[in-house]
């Protein structure tokens, strides 16, 4: 359903990722990702699908074109900021997890597509990311092993700590480079 708001928001995404300064990225990215996190925590998506019909065409668009934009634009991946809308809407935290897996997928070659047209990536990180898929396929792996030996509160709790912490990181990594 969200389709036409997911390619927009990788369009505009791009575009404001190429025009934003290194330093400045990197800040967004942790600013987006404690807002991602506020928004779980303070079951605030489930508080907006109270008001609104969540899975009609228009509400999946937008929530798709602000989480692609976001995702896009600080390059951490369009799902982190969806999946509180996926948790909303995925039945169990397998369905959950697959969503995530599958457009992940289209979100890499998509993003790939656009950034490879602005020649914001050179050939040889094409090379170097291709000779990590080893790497990706043992991490899928063993993520499966440890989802499905977890509970579904387990699994969300981990994501939000592995996300809390990469944004403590990116604060620190951001002032560092700005101070």
């Amino acid at each position: 359903k969200g389709r036409p708001g997911l390619a927009l928001g990788i369009v505009v995404g791009t575009w404001l990722f190429a025009e934003l300064e290194a330093d400045g990225l990197i800040l967004v990215m942790a600013a987006l990702i404690i807002f991602i996190l506020l928004l779980d925590r303070l079951h605030l998506i489930e508080r907006i699908s109270a008001l609104l019909p969540i899975r009609s065409p228009l509400t999946a668009t937008t929530l798709a074109a602000i989480g692609s934009t976001a995702g896009t634009v600080c390059g951490g991946g369009t799902v982190y900021f969806l999946v509180v809308y996926f948790k909303l809407v995925c039945r169990t935290a397998q369905t959950l997890r697959g969503t995530n897996i599958a457009i992940s997928g289209l979100f890499v070659i998509t993003r790939v597509a656009a950034i490879a047209v602005t020649g914001l990536i050179a050939p040889r990180y094409l090379i170097e990311a291709a000779l990590l898929l080893p790497v990706v396929i043992l991490g899928t792996w063993s993520g499966s092993r440890s989802f499905h030996r977890s509970s579904p509160e387990r699994f969300y709790l981990a994501l939000q700590i592995l996300l809390f912490l990469a944004a403590l990181a990116l604060i620190g990594k951001g002032l560092f480079a700005v101070l």
